[in-house]
């Protein structure tokens, strides 16, 4: 439980957000490593139970650092198809190719900060964001899948709380149909 280990970690927690705040500060703000070092202070937030830091860390992560399609339309090259060129309006989740070489490459950490954002939110107890953002991802056609495990055991965690355990089953049925980090697989048995 976050909640009860949040205040034995504390002093460790605001080392990492004061290492990482000094970092966005001393570095070049056009670093590919911002949304990384902005998504580390959320997660330290978290993890000492600073849920509203860690929602306000979140959101501008979210926020922050959206797909740029004014970009993306300059560097479009010839071949491609049309489906390819438009984004998606109502997607909220960042497009992640981790296919072939761009495997090596970093990654966009909005997805999964969003992820971090509903679980703020349920450990908030504001359930109704909570719902509304995962319920957003889940029809989102730009989620990725390998963050889809992650998103439904969130979905769980929330029926938990609500005390909605057939739903959670469900969620956690439907979390199991996606490959889990090796990390997570430990966790889970």
């Amino acid at each position: 439980d976050t909640r009860k280990s949040g205040s034995s970690v504390a002093g460790e927690m605001d080392s990492v957000i004061k290492k990482s705040s000094f970092s966005t500060q001393i570095h070049d703000p056009r670093s590919k490593w911002f949304d990384n070092l902005y998504f580390m202070m959320g997660k330290a937030s978290y993890v000492k139970n600073d849920f509203d830091g860690a929602i306000t860390t979140f959101q501008f992560v979210a926020n922050e650092y959206k797909d740029n399609p004014a970009k993306k339309k300059a560097t479009a090259t010839v071949g491609k198809n049309k489906k390819d060129e438009k984004p998606d309006a109502s997607s909220i989740a960042s497009k992640d190719n981790r296919r072939g070489i761009h495997y090596f490459n970093h990654h966009p950490i909005r997805n999964q900060a969003l992820i971090w954002l509903a679980k703020s939110y349920i450990q908030a107890e504001q359930y109704s964001e909570a719902a509304a953002l995962i319920s957003t991802l889940e029809k989102d056609k730009v989620f990725p899948k390998w963050n889809k495990a992650d998103l439904y055991m969130t979905k769980a965690s929330l029926n938990i709380q609500q005390k909605n355990y057939g739903d959670a089953i469900t969620s956690l049925e439907q979390s199991l149909t996606y490959k889990l980090p090796s990390v997570q697989k430990a966790r889970n048995q």
